[in-house]
C-alpha cells in the first residue's frame, strides 16, 4: 500500500480516535536482505515494493507484520528471483 493510500483510508476515520499502527517500509526490507541474512542481498526499490506489497495481501491479521515475516517473504523473493549467491 502506498503512503497516499493510506492517508486516504484513514481519512474516513475520526481524526481525534486513538490508533496503535506499525509502518513498515523498503529501508526495512533493504535493511534485512544487506545487514542481516546470512547471505547478504541488495534489493532495488521495485523488488522491496514488491516484498512489502506481498506482505500486505497476504498479512494474517491475527500475527501481524514483524521481523519474521519481513524476512520470510524476504527470503522467499529472494529465492523465486534467484538472486540468491
Amino acid at each position: 500500500m502506498k503512503v497516499s493510500e493510506l492517508i486516504k483510508h484513514l481519512n474516513g476515520y475520526d481524526q481525534d480516535a486513538e490508533v496503535a499502527y506499525t509502518v513498515w517500509q523498503r529501508a526495512d526490507v533493504k535493511h534485512y536482505a544487506s545487514e542481516v541474512r546470512d547471505t547478504p542481498v541488495d534489493l532495488s526499490d521495485e523488488a522491496c515494493d514488491d516484498i512489502l506489497s506481498c506482505i500486505d495481501r497476504h498479512m494474517d491479521c491475527s500475527l501481524g507484520i514483524n521481523w519474521d515475516t519481513i524476512e520470510a517473504e524476504t527470503d522467499a523473493y529472494i529465492k523465486e528471483q534467484g538472486l540468491d549467491s
